[in-house]
């Protein structure tokens, strides 16, 4: 199951958390961010990737426009990690533990929007 640590807040980030998992011999890597320069077009960025070495093999990428959007986007999810070769009863407990951690990190999440919204004005 993905286990959740704060990412890097790399090119004016204003929030970012890391999920991470085993995928065979890699890494499965979900990150959940708000960027001022990007909010616009995806507000709550998700990218989905799987890591060889520290290095992405393969990224996918979703948004929701808020938090509370998230629910309705769990199949979507649970579609982009089979894309990465997840087998669907993990794709899907996957897309569901996204779904978990954005709801517990709701208010977190929208109040970077609030600044991201700042920024990108």
């Amino acid at each position: 199951m993905l286990r959740w640590r704060p990412g890097p807040k790399r090119k004016g980030c204003v929030y970012h958390q890391q999920g991470i998992d085993r995928l065979r011999d890699d890494d499965l890597v979900v990150d959940i961010f708000v960027m001022p320069s990007i909010v616009k077009r995806r507000p709550v960025a998700i990218t989905v990737g799987v890591y060889r070495d520290y290095k992405p093999v393969k990224k996918l990428q979703w948004h929701v426009r808020r938090p509370s959007d998230i629910g309705s986007a769990r199949g979507a999810l649970a579609g982009l990690f089979e894309q990465l070769g997840v087998p669907s009863a993990s794709a899907s407990a996957h897309a569901q533990a996204i779904q978990r951690f954005v709801e517990r990190a709701a208010a977190s999440i929208e109040a970077a929007l609030a600044d991201a919204a700042k920024g990108a004005a």
